[in-house]
Protein backbone atom coordinates (compact mmCIF):
# COMPACT_ATOMS: atom_id res chain seq x y z
CA UNK A 1 0.00 0.00 0.00
CA UNK A 2 1.00 3.41 -0.46
CA UNK A 3 1.53 5.61 2.65
CA UNK A 4 3.32 8.56 0.97
CA UNK A 5 1.23 10.83 1.28
CA UNK A 6 1.13 10.77 4.74
CA UNK A 7 2.74 13.55 4.79
CA UNK A 8 0.36 16.07 3.60
CA UNK A 9 -2.30 14.27 5.67
CA UNK A 10 -0.83 16.07 9.58
CA UNK A 11 -0.21 19.72 8.21
CA UNK A 12 -3.46 19.95 5.85
CA UNK A 13 -1.73 20.40 2.90
CA UNK A 14 -1.71 18.92 -0.54
CA UNK A 15 0.80 17.96 -3.52
CA UNK A 16 -0.14 19.20 -6.78
CA UNK A 17 -1.12 16.37 -9.15
CA UNK A 18 -2.06 13.96 -6.64
CA UNK A 19 -5.41 13.71 -7.74
CA UNK A 20 -3.99 11.69 -10.23
CA UNK A 21 -1.39 9.88 -8.33
CA UNK A 22 -3.79 8.65 -5.73
CA UNK A 23 -7.25 8.50 -7.43
CA UNK A 24 -6.18 6.41 -10.21
CA UNK A 25 -8.65 3.49 -11.67
CA UNK A 26 -6.10 1.12 -11.80
CA UNK A 27 -4.69 1.83 -8.32
CA UNK A 28 -7.93 1.14 -6.81
CA UNK A 29 -8.89 -2.00 -9.06
CA UNK A 30 -4.93 -3.17 -7.63
CA UNK A 31 -6.22 -2.60 -4.08
CA UNK A 32 -9.29 -4.63 -4.17
CA UNK A 33 -7.63 -7.57 -5.56
CA UNK A 34 -4.80 -7.43 -2.87
CA UNK A 35 -7.18 -6.53 -0.31
CA UNK A 36 -9.42 -9.65 -1.22
CA UNK A 37 -6.27 -12.02 -1.73
CA UNK A 38 -5.11 -10.86 2.25
CA UNK A 39 -8.18 -11.38 3.42
CA UNK A 40 -9.02 -15.16 1.77
CA UNK A 41 -5.24 -16.33 2.14
CA UNK A 42 -4.76 -15.47 6.00
CA UNK A 43 -8.04 -16.13 6.69
CA UNK A 44 -8.06 -19.48 5.13
CA UNK A 45 -4.33 -20.16 7.12
CA UNK A 46 -5.73 -19.44 10.29
CA UNK A 47 -9.00 -21.28 9.88
CA UNK A 48 -6.63 -24.25 9.10
CA UNK A 49 -4.43 -24.08 12.52
CA UNK A 50 -7.54 -23.06 14.22
CA UNK A 51 -9.06 -26.62 13.13
CA UNK A 52 -6.13 -28.19 13.04
CA UNK A 53 -6.75 -31.65 11.59
CA UNK A 54 -4.11 -33.69 12.26
CA UNK A 55 -3.50 -32.11 15.94
CA UNK A 56 0.30 -31.17 15.10
CA UNK A 57 -0.05 -27.33 15.28
CA UNK A 58 0.73 -26.55 18.41
CA UNK A 59 4.09 -25.73 18.81
CA UNK A 60 5.90 -22.43 19.43
CA UNK A 61 6.25 -22.13 15.70
CA UNK A 62 2.72 -21.91 14.92
CA UNK A 63 2.35 -19.04 17.56
CA UNK A 64 4.85 -16.70 15.43
CA UNK A 65 2.96 -17.71 12.21
CA UNK A 66 -0.53 -17.20 13.41
CA UNK A 67 0.64 -13.93 14.38
CA UNK A 68 2.10 -13.17 11.19
CA UNK A 69 -1.27 -14.49 9.55
CA UNK A 70 -3.24 -11.66 11.97
CA UNK A 71 -0.81 -8.58 11.02
CA UNK A 72 -0.77 -9.05 7.50
CA UNK A 73 -4.72 -9.94 7.49
CA UNK A 74 -5.39 -6.69 9.46
CA UNK A 75 -3.03 -4.97 6.69
CA UNK A 76 -5.06 -6.22 3.65
CA UNK A 77 -8.17 -6.27 4.77
CA UNK A 78 -7.98 -3.43 7.41
CA UNK A 79 -6.24 -0.69 6.38
CA UNK A 80 -6.13 -1.54 2.51
CA UNK A 81 -10.40 -1.46 2.26
CA UNK A 82 -10.29 1.68 3.58
CA UNK A 83 -7.30 3.05 1.63
CA UNK A 84 -9.08 2.14 -1.41
CA UNK A 85 -12.09 3.50 -0.09
CA UNK A 86 -10.42 6.75 0.55
CA UNK A 87 -9.19 6.76 -2.89
CA UNK A 88 -12.68 6.29 -4.20
CA UNK A 89 -13.76 8.95 -2.60
CA UNK A 90 -10.82 11.34 -4.18
CA UNK A 91 -11.69 9.59 -7.78
CA UNK A 92 -15.59 9.81 -7.46
CA UNK A 93 -15.26 13.84 -6.47
CA UNK A 94 -12.41 15.09 -4.81
CA UNK A 95 -14.48 17.96 -3.11
CA UNK A 96 -15.89 15.42 -1.00
CA UNK A 97 -12.45 15.22 0.58
CA UNK A 98 -13.01 16.57 3.72
CA UNK A 99 -11.61 16.29 7.82
CA UNK A 100 -13.25 12.84 8.10
CA UNK A 101 -11.49 12.25 5.02
CA UNK A 102 -8.41 12.69 6.18
CA UNK A 103 -9.41 10.89 9.62
CA UNK A 104 -9.93 7.57 7.65
CA UNK A 105 -6.73 8.15 6.30
CA UNK A 106 -4.69 9.13 9.59
CA UNK A 107 -6.32 5.43 10.79
CA UNK A 108 -5.20 3.40 7.53
CA UNK A 109 -1.62 4.89 8.23
CA UNK A 110 -1.28 4.40 11.66
CA UNK A 111 -2.90 0.45 11.03
CA UNK A 112 -0.42 0.05 7.89
CA UNK A 113 2.33 0.85 9.80
CA UNK A 114 2.21 -0.46 13.04
CA UNK A 115 0.87 -4.12 11.33
CA UNK A 116 4.20 -3.99 8.82
CA UNK A 117 6.07 -3.36 11.75
CA UNK A 118 4.89 -6.52 13.46
CA UNK A 119 5.51 -8.66 10.51
CA UNK A 120 9.03 -7.33 10.02
CA UNK A 121 9.64 -8.35 13.53
CA UNK A 122 7.78 -11.40 13.28
CA UNK A 123 9.98 -12.69 10.15
CA UNK A 124 13.35 -11.66 12.45
CA UNK A 125 11.38 -14.01 14.85
CA UNK A 126 10.93 -16.83 12.79
CA UNK A 127 14.24 -16.53 11.07
CA UNK A 128 16.18 -17.05 14.67
CA UNK A 129 13.50 -19.42 15.84
CA UNK A 130 14.81 -21.73 12.71
CA UNK A 131 17.99 -20.82 13.01
CA UNK A 132 17.79 -21.97 17.35
CA UNK A 133 16.52 -25.30 15.67
CA UNK A 134 19.33 -26.16 13.96
CA UNK A 135 22.48 -24.44 16.08
CA UNK A 136 20.63 -26.52 19.12
CA UNK A 137 18.59 -28.80 18.15
CA UNK A 138 18.74 -31.26 21.42
CA UNK A 139 17.87 -27.46 23.45
CA UNK A 140 15.48 -26.37 21.32
CA UNK A 141 12.24 -26.96 23.40
CA UNK A 142 13.83 -25.71 26.53
CA UNK A 143 14.80 -22.58 24.96
CA UNK A 144 12.23 -21.91 23.07
CA UNK A 145 8.96 -22.07 24.22
CA UNK A 146 5.36 -20.83 24.24
CA UNK A 147 5.03 -18.56 26.98
CA UNK A 148 8.14 -16.84 25.52
CA UNK A 149 7.10 -16.71 22.01
CA UNK A 150 3.94 -15.05 23.35
CA UNK A 151 5.34 -12.79 25.30
CA UNK A 152 7.75 -12.00 21.92
CA UNK A 153 4.65 -11.38 20.14
CA UNK A 154 3.28 -9.40 22.82
CA UNK A 155 6.26 -7.06 22.51
CA UNK A 156 6.04 -7.10 18.82
CA UNK A 157 2.96 -5.10 18.70
CA UNK A 158 3.51 -2.90 21.71
CA UNK A 159 6.74 -1.34 20.30
CA UNK A 160 5.19 -1.29 16.81
CA UNK A 161 2.49 0.98 18.33
CA UNK A 162 5.19 3.10 20.13
CA UNK A 163 7.07 3.16 17.13
CA UNK A 164 4.08 4.05 14.93
CA UNK A 165 3.54 7.64 16.98
CA UNK A 166 6.17 9.07 16.08
CA UNK A 167 4.39 9.79 13.11
CA UNK A 168 2.34 11.96 14.80
CA UNK A 169 4.85 13.86 16.95
CA UNK A 170 4.97 16.49 15.42
CA UNK A 171 8.69 17.55 16.35
CA UNK A 172 9.81 14.74 14.59
CA UNK A 173 9.96 15.16 10.68
CA UNK A 174 8.72 12.73 8.57
CA UNK A 175 11.67 12.02 6.35
CA UNK A 176 13.47 11.37 10.28
CA UNK A 177 10.10 8.96 10.48
CA UNK A 178 10.98 7.34 7.40
CA UNK A 179 14.75 6.36 7.43
CA UNK A 180 14.62 4.80 11.14
CA UNK A 181 11.04 2.63 9.49
CA UNK A 182 13.55 1.38 6.59
CA UNK A 183 17.01 1.17 8.67
CA UNK A 184 15.42 -0.29 11.92
CA UNK A 185 12.43 -2.68 9.95
CA UNK A 186 14.96 -3.57 6.64
CA UNK A 187 18.60 -2.75 6.81
CA UNK A 188 19.51 -3.94 10.14
CA UNK A 189 17.83 -7.32 9.92
CA UNK A 190 19.65 -7.69 6.60
CA UNK A 191 23.01 -7.17 8.30
CA UNK A 192 22.08 -9.29 11.23
CA UNK A 193 20.13 -12.29 10.03
CA UNK A 194 22.98 -13.36 7.71
CA UNK A 195 25.66 -13.48 10.33
CA UNK A 196 24.21 -16.59 11.72
CA UNK A 197 24.54 -18.22 8.75
CA UNK A 198 27.89 -17.21 7.87
CA UNK A 199 28.99 -18.10 11.98
CA UNK A 200 27.48 -21.70 10.77
CA UNK A 201 29.56 -22.27 7.67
Amino acid sequence: MNFSNAQFVFNGTEPAGSSHEFQSLPIMLIGVVMTVTAGIGNFTLLLTIYKNPHRNLRSPSTSLVINMAIADFMLGVFAGSLLTAHDAVLFIDKSKHTDRVHTLLTVVIFTGVMTITVGCCNVVAMACDRWVAVRWALNYRHVVTVRRIKVSIILFWIYAALFTSLVFVPTVPYVVFEMLFCHLHVSLPLLVLPCGILEDV
